[in-house]
């Protein structure tokens, strides 16, 4: 993130109380945390994909040799 992106969100925060900083904190780190899941379970239905698309091109070899 640029430097002055970095001070436009300091400024932003500072117009809110501690408490409310605290629960914007908790928010993003929430947010990043289901982020990364998300990210795991679209690798994991990538790989998925792909197993699905070896196994049908092993089928099709079998049907194929025929």
């Amino acid at each position: 993130m640029a430097g002055s992106e970095e001070n436009m969100i300091r400024n932003e925060l500072d117009r809110y109380s501690a408490s409310e900083q605290l629960e914007i904190a908790r928010t993003r780190s929430s947010l990043e945390e289901w982020a990364r899941r998300i990210k795991l379970l679209k690798d994991i239905a990538m790989s998925v994909a792909d197993i699905v698309k070896v196994a049908k091109e092993l089928l099709d070899w079998w049907n194929n040799r025929r």
